[in-house]
């Protein structure tokens, strides 16, 4: 049933504890609202026969708050907070369960969570999916960059503005719901995929080093590892399977360089140093800065300086390398009941990362920890690349998190 939702519903990826006073909250306003029959008749219309499922209806709000940036410097940013409707009587007495998801990357400002909404009035489908079909409640932080953040840059797979802007938004959301009759209960989760399952990582690390409990996390095919998944990037691991993104480093370099007080062009080539920063307005999609800039690492007409390459394998002070590992979050001892969920065939984001936490976390004493691999059981040629590995991951998620909330 799961899988077949997930395929019709494939319209894109939208691949420290911080202000806890309701001062947090800026405003918050409606965007979206929708029956139960008005979902079933979006999934009718995509070919999905709704007659045995328990569908809810879906109501969005977008939330301003305030949260911290890599200088703790105050932002004003926003999300996305989704909750089902013409719920059952149960999810009516218990109240609901919270789940924090963080979205893939983006580059492109239409494409976060709270302008997608407001602007094409359609339901994001990872939200519809734990709301309408899950019943929880579920948040998407629009992360510091985007939303209304668009004016800053966005600080790129950085452990603590993304965690900041989750947790924050999870503040958020609970002064607005105790505003507005919205019932919560005690139970939060985790997720989110790509730059999300990141995200999903790093703010259960903090959570946790902070004494917040939490339900469960299933951190969905992230780059815990940004060492390892910077060198295989480079193509200097013995790996053919992940590529290179020129967009996806020139969000890195911009976020990194930005953070680390460094000169863009220490280790870019021209003239691409002098664009990065322009063409990552959030108005540019990753097509337009795709094909501006050099699809490949290094060498000739690469984007990164070759000489700065080969300090980065050579020298293990390298300021990005530093970094990089500073920035890791693939070597702790979460307490917390955990799904690291990846797939083999993953083209974007090493495998090998998501085998090497689990490895790490079971070695430091975590007895609560799964490696979850969803096409485990396909032949060699059909492993499941980064977004066919998506609507899979969240399947399992999803099943999961009803599982954990009935206990």
């Amino acid at each position: 049933m799961w899988k077949k939702i997930y395929l019709v519903l494939a319209c894109g990826i939208l691949v420290g504890c911080g202000n806890s006073s309701s001062k947090n909250v800026i405003d918050g306003e409606l965007l979206l609202e929708l029956s139960s029959q008005k979902v079933k008749d979006k999934l009718l219309k995509a070919g999905l026969d709704t007659t045995n499922l328990e569908v809810y209806g879906y109501k969005a709000y977008k939330i301003s708050y305030m949260t911290k940036d890599e200088k703790n410097m105050d932002v004003k940013v926003s999300g996305l907070f989704v909750i089902p409707t013409e719920v059952n009587e149960k999810i009516k007495e218990d109240g609901l369960s919270m789940v924090s998801y963080g979205h893939g990357t983006i580059v492109f400002n239409n494409y976060a969570p709270t302008v997608l909404t407001k602007k094409y009035k359609y339901p994001i489908e990872s939200a519809m999916i734990f709301s309408s079909l899950g019943g929880f409640a579920t948040l998407q932080a629009d992360y510091i960059g985007y939303g209304d953040s668009q004016e800053y840059y966005h600080p790129y797979v950085m452990k603590e503005s993304l965690s900041n802007t989750s947790i924050d938004f999870m503040n958020a959301v609970k002064s607005f719901a105790q505003k507005n009759n919205i019932k919560l209960n005690d139970k939060l989760f985790i997720t989110g995929y790509s730059e999300g399952g990141y995200t999903a990582m790093a703010t259960l690390q903090q959570l946790e080093a902070s004494g917040t409990p939490v339900t469960a996390a299933a951190p969905l095919a992230g780059a815990y590892d940004l060492d390892y998944e910077a060198r295989a990037a480079f193509g200097l691991l013995d790996t053919n399977l992940i590529g290179f993104s020129a967009s996806y480093f020139a969000l890195t370099t911009l976020a990194y360089t930005k953070v680390y007080d460094k000169n863009m062009s220490t280790l870019i080539n021209s003239p691409y140093a002098q664009k990065i920063e322009s063409l990552l307005d959030g108005k540019h999609t990753g097509e337009q800065i795709e094909n501006v800039l050099p699809s490949k690492a290094f060498g000739e007409n690469g984007l990164l300086q070759e000489n700065f390459v080969e300090d980065y394998q050579s020298n293990e002070n390298n300021w990005f390398k530093v970094a990089l590992k500073q920035n890791s979050i693939d070597n702790w001892k979460p307490n917390t009941p955990l799904h690291i969920v990846h797939c083999q065939g993953d083209d974007q984001v090493a495998y090998k990362i998501s085998q090497n936490t689990y490895n790490n976390m079971v070695n430091n004493g975590a007895s609560n920890v799964e490696l979850i691999t969803p096409d485990a059981k396909e032949a060699e040629n059909k492993k499941w690349n980064h977004s066919q590995c998506f609507y899979p991951a969240l399947e399992h998620t999803v099943r999961w998190f009803v599982e954990m909330r009935n206990q």
